[in-house]
C-alpha cells in the first residue's frame, strides 16, 4: 500500500470514530480521558503513537499536545533495509 492510500484510510477511520484532526495529530476528547494519536518515523521504523491523559489532572488551558500520562507505541516495519527495532544484524 502506498503512503497516500494509507494516509487516506487512516484519516477516514479516525474521523469516523469521532477524532478531530489538527496538523498531523488526531484528538479524541472523552469525559474522563483524552487521546492523541499520530504517526511517527525514526530510522526507517514507522509507528503509531497513542498518548492517553486523564482529564481531571489538567485544567482546560493546558495544551493536549503536552499531556501524556501514558504512551502506547505500535511499531511497524516499512523499510526492508531498516536496522532499527525489528532487525538485529547477525
Amino acid at each position: 500500500m502506498d503512503r497516500k492510500a494509507f494516509n487516506k484510510i487512516t484519516k477516514e477511520v479516525f474521523l469516523e470514530y469521532g477524532f478531530v484532526k489538527k496538523n498531523q495529530k488526531y484528538f479524541l476528547i472523552l469525559q474522563d480521558v483524552s487521546l492523541v494519536v499520530y504517526f511517527a518515523s525514526w530510522r526507517g521504523v514507522k509507528s503509531f503513537n497513542y498518548y492517553f491523559s486523564i482529564n481531571e489532572l489538567y485544567d482546560e488551558t493546558f495544551p493536549f499536545e503536552q499531556r501524556g500520562d501514558t504512551l502506547v507505541e505500535i511499531k511497524m516495519e516499512h523499510d526492508p533495509s531498516a536496522q532499527g527495532y525489528h532487525k538485529l544484524p547477525f
